[in-house]
């Protein structure tokens, strides 16, 4: 029987007119960025308390999508409070049936 394994929740979003999907991971959330911020990600994860985590890796993804007009702007939105039209972790993960731990 295979072992289990633990499944991260997916940041879903728009990039360039395309749905994407980045596992809501250190690991990938470095990889999607261009190489040359990759080590700063790294050492500002590394220093980030855990229950910052999860806006951390939202922010630094967001950053990595700023070249895209649309994205740019809805994070702009975002950054200065306007959350209209936008949805939270926890509801998010209950929409689509998930919790922090969901196994793969």
């Amino acid at each position: 029987m295979p072992a289990e394994t633990n499944k991260a929740p997916v940041f879903t979003t728009t990039y360039r007119g395309e749905l994407i999907h980045v596992p809501a991971t250190i690991k990938a959330v470095r990889e999607f960025l261009p190489e040359g911020r990759r080590q700063a990600f790294t050492e500002a994860a590394e220093n980030t308390p855990v229950e910052n985590l999860s806006e951390l890796l939202a922010e630094w993804l967001w950053d990595a999508l700023s070249d895209d007009p649309e994205a740019a702007e809805t994070v702009a939105r975002v950054k200065s409070g306007d959350h209209v039209d936008t949805t939270t972790h926890e509801d998010f993960m209950t929409k689509r049936g998930l919790s922090e731990d969901t196994a793969a």
